[in-house]
C-alpha cells in the first residue's frame, strides 16, 4: 500500500504541501529533480519524507534478514520496494524460495493443504489448468503465450544478463565444474567428456517411456517453433503453393503435443521427407532409418498423429519428398490442388 497518512506530505526542499505520494514524486522528479543526482537519492528522500528514517531503516532491515518479502512490504503502509528494488537487494524468486521465512510460511502452509512432495502451487494440475486458461485469454493461447514469455526473458539474457558479473561467474563455475569431471574446461574439446555425456544422454533417454518422450519432444519443438521453426527446402515449396492458391495457412503448427506442418479449415498438411518417414515405396519394416531408427516405429509415430489429429475433426493430406523434387512449380501448384480436392477441400 502507498503512503496513507492523512496529513499533507510537505516537501522540506521548498516547503510546498502535496495530498499523496504520486503528486509529491512528480514534484521531486520534475521541479526538484536538480536536487538528487541518481534515481536512488530521490527515492531515498521520498521514502524518508513519507514513512520516516527510523521505519524506512527497520523496513529495509526485516527485509534483508528474510522477516519480509516484497509482497509483505508492498501491502504494508511502509510500501519501500522501488527503493529495495534501486538499491540492488531485491531477492530472486529462486533466492525467495531457499528463505527460512517462505518455508514457514509458504512452503509449510500449501504441503500441510496437499501433501509433502508439493513444493508450489503451480504443480496441481487444477492450478496448471487455470493458469493455462487465463493465460489463453490474455494471449489468445496459451503457446502464443509462452512464446511472448519467451521473448522477453531473451531479451532480458541479451540486455542484462550477458557480459554481467554473475554471467562471468557462472561461466567460471560451469569451467570448474567440467575441468573437475572431464579434465577440461572446455567441454567441447574433450573425447572423452563427449563419449561420456553422450552415453549419459542416451541412458537417461532409454529410461523414459513413451508419454514423456512425447512431453520433451513437444516443448523442445514448442521452443524452435518460438524461434520460427524449423522448415525444410520440399516445405518450403508447399507453403508457396498453398500461397499461390490463396489459401491462409499456419505453419509449424502445435496441436496435441504434435508439430504439422500446416494447417487450415481443418485439414493437415504434412510433407513428408522419403527417408525421415520411411517411405514404404523404399523401406520395408524392418529397415534401420540412419543405422538406428525402425521403419515400422517411423510409421507408428506418423499413425499416432494422425489418429489424434482425426479425433478432433481433421483431415490429413500427405505429400511426400519424391512427388516435390521433380516437378516444377506449376506442376506442384496443380498436385497440390488436385490432392486438397481429393480430401474435400472447397476452393473459393
Amino acid at each position: 500500500m502507498d503512503y496513507l497518512g492523512d496529513d499533507m506530505i510537505t516537501c522540506s526542499l521548498c516547503n510546498k504541501n502535496f495530498k499523496d505520494r504520486r503528486t509529491f514524486g512528480l514534484h521531486l522528479a520534475t521541479t526538484e529533480a536538480t536536487n538528487f543526482k541518481t534515481e536512488l537519492d530521490k527515492e531515498i528522500f521520498l521514502v524518508n519524507t513519507l514513512f520516516g528514517t527510523e521505519l524506512v531503516r527497520k523496513t529495509l532491515n526485516d527485509y534483508q534478514s528474510n522477516l519480509l518479502c516484497t509482497h509483505d512490504v508492498a501491502k504494508s503502509n511502509i510500501n519501500i520496494v522501488k527503493l529495495i528494488t534501486l538499491m540492488g537487494i531485491k531477492r530472486t524468486s529462486k533466492e525467495e524460495r531457499l528463505t527460512e521465512r517462505y518455508k514457514k510460511k509458504y512452503l509449510g502452509s500449501i504441503q500441510n493443504k496437499y501433501g509433502s512432495e508439493i513444493t508450489n502451487v503451480s504443480q496441481l494440475p487444477e492450478v496448471r489448468k487455470k493458469i493455462e486458461e487465463t493465460c489463453s485469454a490474455a494471449h489468445g493461447s496459451y503457446e502464443n503465450y509462452l512464446a511472448k514469455q519467451r521473448e522477453i526473458m531473451a531479451v532480458g539474457y541479451q540486455d542484462f544478463y550477458i557480459g554481467t558479473e554473475k554471467h562471468r561467474a557462472q561461466i567460471e563455475k560451469m569451467q570448474d565444474t567440467c575441468e573437475e569431471r572431464y579434465g577440461t574446461r572446455n567441454f567441447g574439446q574433450g573425447i572423452d567428456a563427449k563419449a561420456k555425456y553422450q552415453k549419459s544422454i542416451k541412458a537417461r533417454v532409454a529410461s523414459w517411456d513413451h508419454a514423456e518422450r512425447l512431453e520433451r519432444t513437444s516443448k523442445a519443438r514448442a521452443a524452435v517453433t518460438s524461434r520460427g521453426g524449423y522448415s525444410s527446402k520440399p516445405e518450403k515449396r508447399i507453403r508457396q503453393c498453398l500461397v499461390e492458391l490463396d489459401i491462409n495457412f499456419e505453419a509449424n503448427k502445435f496441436l496435441w503435443k504434435y508439430s504439422f506442418d500446416m494447417v487450415f479449415d481443418k485439414l493437415i498438411i504434412e510433407v513428408q521427407g522419403d527417408m525421415w518417414h520411411a517411405n514404404p515405396l523404399t523401406y520395408k519394416e524392418n529397415d534401420l532409418i540412419m543405422g538406428k531408427l525402425l521403419a515400422k516405429n517411423l510409421w507408428d509415430k506418423d499413425a499416432r498423429k494422425k489418429k489424434k489429429a482425426e479425433e478432433n475433426g481433421y483431415k490429413m493430406v500427405y505429400i511426400w519428398e519424391h512427388e516435390i523434387s521433380k516437378k516444377s512449380d506449376a506442376e506442384l501448384i496443380e498436385l497440390v490442388k488436385s490432392k486438397l480436392l481429393e480430401s474435400g477441400y472447397v476452393f473459393n
